[in-house]
């Protein structure tokens, strides 16, 4: 007995597989160009698809009844193909960070600024950075007036955490630590110093994963020479639970919400706001 395309399918038959690209392909890449409305990536998506379809083959329902023509195998394809599509657009998604706060210019006095940044989820696209001076002296090379925003491109750092490694971090404390301290061996002027140096680096991010930002003041709580600031200020003004590095050091502490253990930013600049964007220049809806 001649079994049916489906079946052919199922076991992985790849002349079946041509025989499906064939008379599906351009229904598949019709139905991502009308979801995108860009062709590039439709084509993109269309590979994608076939791909996935490849590795899921065996999720056939071999009992399913089969239209003449073979269209019952194109609502399986869309369902891939709109899957890969939203798995395609998360991954091209960018975290915005929007700050504000005070640091000194060498010689030159002490500098207020705004600034907003996008960042790659996954890394490895350059972001921007969009500072505005509000007062005080200007960067070296920086001639923007105050209040005229500035944008300076943040290329992709492959020795930056980023979002997607952040989601895959463990969110107990100690186990955190131990994973920080494993991956930061070797750095540093102190492995101390280098751990401090990660989790600070993770923190505005982190803000999307509330479980890890509690974690995270956790963990670095536990680190030899950190000590709580139990009244503490962000630059904002907020108040909060502070953790200090060094003693009698005033003008390095992240402060935390006292309740939720959220980062609210630092003596020295608040975090105003994080979100996920699908482009840079975007900013979150509120």
């Amino acid at each position: 007995m001649e079994l049916s395309l489906r079946a052919r399918i199922r076991a992985g038959d790849p002349q079946a597989f041509a025989e499906l690209f064939g008379a599906h392909a351009r229904a598949v890449y019709s139905h991502a160009a009308r979801l995108t409305g860009d062709r590039g990536i439709a084509e993109d998506v269309v590979s994608l698809t076939f791909l996935e379809a490849w590795r899921l083959r065996e999720k056939l329902r071999p009992d399913a009844p089969e239209p003449e023509e073979g269209d019952g195998l194109r609502p399986w394809l869309y369902g891939i193909a709109t899957n890969v599509l939203r798995n395609t657009r998360r991954a091209a998604q960018y975290v915005y960070v929007r700050t504000q706060g005070s640091q000194k210019i060498m010689e030159l006095g002490t500098q207020i600024f705004r600034r907003s940044d996008w960042t790659a989820v996954d890394g490895k696209r350059s972001g921007l950075a969009r500072i505005t001076v509000l007062s005080g002296p200007n960067l070296p090379g920086h001639q923007a007036p105050k209040g005229t925003p500035e944008d300076m491109t943040l290329s992709a750092d492959p020795n930056v955490t980023t979002y997607r490694e952040l989601e895959a971090l463990p969110t107990d404390p100690d186990a955190l630590l131990k994973k920080i301290y494993a991956d930061t061996e070797g750095q540093g002027p102190t492995q101390e110093e280098a751990v401090l140096e990660a989790i600070g680096d993770m923190l505005d991010d982190a803000m999307l994963l509330p479980e890890l930002d509690a974690a995270l003041y956790r963990a670095a709580a536990k680190i030899p020479g950190v000590r709580v600031v139990e009244n503490a200020k962000d630059f904002a003004g907020r108040p909060g639970i502070g953790l200090s590095f060094k003693e009698h050091d005033e003008n390095d502490v992240w402060v935390f919400d006292k309740k939720s253990l959220n980062y609210l930013g630092s003596n020295v600049e608040a975090l105003l706001g994080v979100g996920v964007v699908d482009k840079v220049g975007d900013e979150p809806k509120s």
